[in-house]
């Protein structure tokens, strides 16, 4: 838009006059539309082109200005005849050539019927236009409207609550605003809301916390109540408990937590023990090679876990004098692979220190006790909940507050099917809370109740749409209960990977099967775990032939040479699911004819070895192996069946062909009675009978 062109304006710009635009300031609309010119070189005078009022500059409503008088200019012909009537500048005198001061050229209001018809035509169709654009205008403004709260509270309340909210028009975040969210309160508790969601709108961010010293010594005492009546009987609990020295209460403790990373209690208990005999102080740890500690953890998964701490008993007895840490700051930053969780647990445990924990349970429990509906996952919320955490622990019993925690998420509070009936702090629980308020809401409606006196309506005091909060996108799902609790981002899909692998077997020397296996590297996954002979399969290799190349100059480069090899098989594929990889196992079996020519002496080859299955099954293998080879076991199990049915019915065949045909005896009767004949001498019989009696 250029500068207005009505005379004297702050505006005003000679390029404006010039170009004829419209002015800025709707003040000067009607000026500015009638203003004239200088005359152009032709002689005549240019006048305004397209001076019709447009939506921008016309208020609401348009009365005001619409509605006043238009002063028309008439075109060039009607000036010619009939002058311009006054509108612009007086009439001139036809003597002079100035203007005239009579009473007629004075009038503005010259009388001309056709002038005065036209005048009022256009008055009509700007009115009408202005009037159309303007509803026009207005509509596009209301949808606008309607499709921003909709987008957000379109769950939240009925269409003709949220017509009736007011947004600011310059705030990007006017839905979420202060204003917005307290008139969308006021309606929904005047007439009732659509259905009851999450924690309702307010800026209250408490409601995520515990202030009331009250409710977090009741959270306490319930909690510890339900632990000492329903805890798991657990052999790390019962060392934590009874072991004096605190040297091995601390790296029991510490085992424990390392097992139980991503694992199972159930898992976990028969491992433990097992390690805890063998290895029963850090010493022993410490003294152990790596290898022997691979072996213990095999099945367990995540193999690292038990290189880092045979590492961390390592670094304990080299360079701490032999004392595993007392405090969870020591603990993470002395010890590899302690991180904040496993040192606060711990050092609570082991220690008492009065430090919180948070692992998958505890986040669990307490986004749920508080509606923390945010990613659990994000740096803010991580803090907010080792914040809670650190509130709630108890100090006179923090070991056993934290495993109360940790308890209640495994047992009670669990992912899927929660025991919220049996759970002992459902009183401070907010997202059960909001679980019942929908069942009061249920039952009124059956009964017929109005929901504007519901229970329903949420206090005032609830929070809103803060960072801790439900996304706005992802509101409260009735079907799922408190599981609504806690919100985790969409995982990213594992890669697919695929493995070649051989099972390479030979008789040994008292005739029993042995397989070749291999040490995978230092590094990366599976780390010093050893495997049957692989490579990875690189998509141009599908075809079974590629596939099969692959496999036997994989061997040979183990073996060291040809060797007497026999035909390679394939025998199918074994599907393992790591965390973030899904492998596939192609698995293809070979025989060595001639073991002599291949015999690996110890300590020419130290990563690779000929072994049994009874020492196959004790090394430090991965699950995975130990699927191949059952898949082997499997394949050869029923290669014998089919060979030894096949021998079966070679047998049978021959012995039918060498067996004469037999003659015919009649049973006889005896004393007692008749003797019951087979079927087929019931049948031959009268036949032999009807024979001879035709003879």
């Amino acid at each position: 838009m250029g500068g207005c062109s009505a005379p004297n304006c702050s505006n005003s710009t000679t390029i404006g006059k010039q170009l004829f635009r419209f002015p800025k300031d709707p003040d000067h609309f009607e000026l500015s539309q009638f203003e004239e010119i200088a005359r152009s070189p032709a002689g005549g005078k240019k006048l305004k082109p397209n001076a019709i009022p447009t939506v921008f500059d016309v208020p609401d409503p348009p009365s005001p200005i619409l509605m006043k008088e238009v002063k028309i200019k008439l075109d060039y012909a009607g000036k010619r005849t009939r002058g311009d009537h006054g509108y612009a500048r007086k009439q001139l005198c036809s003597e002079t050539g100035e203007p005239e001061n009579n009473e007629e050229n004075n009038k503005e209001d010259y009388s001309c019927r056709e002038c005065d018809r036209f005048k009022a035509h256009l008055e009509q169709q700007y009115l009408n236009n202005a009037i159309l654009q303007r509803q026009v205008e207005e509509m596009k403004k209301k949808l606008n409207k309607l499709n921003k709260i909709e987008k957000s509270l379109q769950n939240f309340l009925f269409d003709d609550q949220i017509r009736a909210l007011s947004l600011t028009k310059r705030s990007r975040r006017a839905v979420w605003s202060q204003n917005t969210v307290q008139s969308a309160r006021r309606i929904r508790a005047a007439v009732g809301g659509k259905e009851p969601l999450s924690p309702v709108p307010s800026q209250n961010s408490t409601y995520h916390y515990f202030k009331d010293p009250g409710d977090i010594s009741s959270f306490r005492k319930q909690l510890l109540w339900w632990y000492d009546e329903c805890k798991r009987e657990l052999p790390w609990r019962t060392l934590a408990a009874t072991e004096s020295d605190v040297n091995k209460r601390l790296y029991a403790v510490w085992v424990s937590e390392i097992m139980l990373q991503q694992t199972q209690v159930v898992t976990v208990i028969d491992y433990y023990n097992k390690w805890m005999k063998r290895w029963p102080t850090v010493q022993d740890l410490a003294a152990a090679t790596l290898e022997d500690v691979n072996e213990m953890w095999s099945g367990l998964g995540f193999y690292s876990r038990g290189k880092r701490l045979h590492n961390g008993a390592q670094k304990v007895m080299s360079e701490l004098k032999g004392e595993v840490p007392t405090t969870a700051e020591d603990l993470q930053k002395f010890l590899p692979g302690v991180g904040r969780y496993t040192a606060g647990a711990v050092a609570s445990i082991g220690m008492g220190q009065v430090t919180g924990v948070v692992d998958g349970n505890v986040i669990r429990v307490m986004c749920r006790t508080r509606a923390i509906g945010a990613d659990c996952t994000s740096p803010s919320v991580t803090e907010t909940l080792w914040s809670l955490a650190n509130t709630l622990v108890d100090p006179k019993r923090a070991g056993d507050f934290n495993q109360s925690m940790m308890e209640l998420g495994a047992t009670v509070c669990t992912p899927k099917a929660p025991l919220c009936l049996e759970c002992p702090i459902q009183t401070h629980c907010r997202a059960y809370k909001q679980v019942k308020i929908q069942l009061d809401l249920a039952s009124e409606r059956l009964l017929g109740k109005s929901t504007v006196q519901s229970s329903s309506v949420p206090d005032i005091e609830e929070c809103g749409f803060c960072s801790l909060c439900l996304p706005p996108g992802e509101l409260w799902d009735s079907s799922l209960g408190v599981m609504n609790f806690p919100r985790k981002p969409v995982k990213k899909q594992p890669r697919v990977e695929r493995t070649l692998t051989c099972v390479l077997d030979r008789r040994g020397v008292g005739g029993e099967a042995e397989y070749l296996i291999v040490q995978r590297p230092s590094t990366g996954l599976l780390a010093m775990m050893w495997e049957f002979p692989s490579l990875p399969l690189e998509e141009r290799d599908f075809s079974e032939s590629k596939q099969k190349e692959a496999v036997l100059a994989q061997v040979q480069s183990v073996l060291g040479g040809p060797g007497s090899l026999g035909a390679l098989q394939h025998i199918g594929e074994v599907l393992h699911i790591f965390t973030h990889i899904h492998q596939t196992y192609v698995v293809y079996r070979c025989s060595l004819s001639d073991p002599t020519g291949v015999e690996l002496r110890e300590g020419e080859a130290p990563t690779t070895r000929w072994v049994t299955k009874a020492v196959f099954q004790q090394a430090a293998v991965s699950t995975a192996m130990k699927k191949v080879l059952k898949l082997y076991e499997s394949k050869e199990s029923h290669e014998e069946e089919c060979r030894k049915s096949w021998k079966r019915k070679r047998d049978s065949g021959s012995k039918d062909r060498k067996r004469k045909p037999q003659k015919i005896k009649v049973e006889q009767e005896t004393s007692t009675g008749k003797k019951q004949l087979s079927l087929h001498n019931f049948f031959q019989r009268p036949m032999k009978q009807a024979i001879d009696n035709g003879s």
